[in-house]
């Protein structure tokens, strides 16, 4: 899948990508062997900092201070990815129109991409559709809310910073299938990852990538819930969605932080319309895009958070009757001892998935 260049220089490429969550950065060292994660940043800030354009810039420019340090821009150019929960995938399909320039002309006109003032975004042809009706193809167009994707780029350029590419977050899980799911693979793969701001599918045909959606949950919101209606801090309502919240609300544990009723109760109806979308998606695929050649998906993969709450995996697998897998592409690469260090420090291993994913797709570039 394509990605917007802006050039190609001989330096190290990391990774830096900004959220509602703070500021990361990723640096990979590979070779015939093996891939080392040997540069790892995370610098956190308030869920709710980038609605305030004047303090996430200043906040942005103290941060951007240490990560030069830690990264000098004279070793490194930069692929910024914008990882906030404003990414946005849209499946479409269009007559045969090979020419980048004249495909963004068209879905523009059919307001199929979004205002380029409001909106950073791009088209990628999956391939020829397999209709045997219509001679088309597959495309999917990758959007982000530009404001603060445009002040982070801004900022990591006036830091000295070679920007290099700009790529969107749900590429990084194409990365980990073509890296981690190579065994067991199936006709039809789909591969979920539930996080924090973004959660996405997509779907595998034939080793292709064919379909991919940015599902409406994100765990972020049970924080803000909690933070609501218990009056915690941020810290201390993200302990909970990380620790017992599911096991609460799906296994009917007890709570020992006693979190209220008509949080849990909340919480159940979220999952249930997560569920409710996700076999939507599932039917959108098997009705429009594969036009009914297969039955069903024939194996889910789980690549985010789900493969550390046990209580969600669990429940998911019991609403899919289809074979199941997880895999934690964090747990399946080799860290310098520094990157360690500070992944252990900042707790920062969720948060730093889909960097990875992403310096993948530059890896050996």
């Amino acid at each position: 899948m394509a990605n917007i260049f802006f050039g190609r220089g001989k330096k190290k490429t990391l990774v830096i990508e900004s959220s509602d969550m703070g500021l990361r950065a990723l640096g990979l060292e590979v070779t015939e062997e093996s891939i080392t994660i040997n540069k790892s940043f995370f610098s956190p800030w308030s869920l709710f900092l980038s609605q305030t354009e004047e303090d996430f810039a200043a906040n942005l420019n103290t941060v951007m201070k240490s990560l030069i340090t830690y990264c000098p821009p004279k070793e490194y150019s930069v692929v910024y990815c914008c990882g906030d929960s404003s990414n946005w995938n849209q499946w479409t399909q269009t007559g045969i129109i090979e020419d980048e320039e004249e495909l963004e002309e068209f879905l523009l006109a059919r307001k199929i991409m979004r205002d380029q003032e409001a909106w950073i975004s791009e088209a990628s042809i999956l391939g020829p559709s397999i209709s045997e009706e219509k001679e088309c193809q597959d495309v999917i167009v990758q959007m982000i809310k530009s404001q603060v994707a445009q002040l982070a780029m801004d900022t990591i350029e006036e830091a000295g910073y070679e920007l290099e590419a700009i790529d969107f977050l749900p590429n990084s899980y194409t990365s980990f299938y073509d890296y981690y799911c190579e065994d067991g693979r199936t006709n039809t793969d789909a591969l979920i990852s539930l996080g924090w701001e973004t959660s996405v599918l997509s779907i595998f045909n034939n080793n292709q990538l064919r379909f991919s959606y940015c599902l409406n949950f994100r765990l972020s919101d049970y924080v803000v819930l909690i933070m609501q209606k218990m009056q915690l801090d941020e810290a201390s309502a993200m302990e909970i969605v990380y620790g017992e919240l599911f096991d609460v609300a799906l296994k009917g544990s007890t709570s020992e932080s006693n979190i209220m009723p008509q949080i849990i109760d909340e919480v159940k109806v979220e999952l249930d319309c997560l569920i409710d979308e996700i076999r939507r998606v599932f039917a959108f695929y098997i009705t429009k895009v594969v036009e009914w050649k297969i039955e069903n998906i024939e194996r889910i993969v789980f690549m985010g958070v789900e493969t550390r709450i046990e209580a969600i995996y669990d429940h998911l697998n019991f609403c899919f009757q289809v074979p199941m897998t997880k895999i934690d592409p964090m747990n399946n690469v080799e860290y310098s001892v520094e990157a360690a260090t500070r992944i252990e420090k900042d707790n920062s291993k969720d948060i730093l998935t889909t960097s990875f994913g992403l310096a993948l797709r530059y890896a050996g570039s």
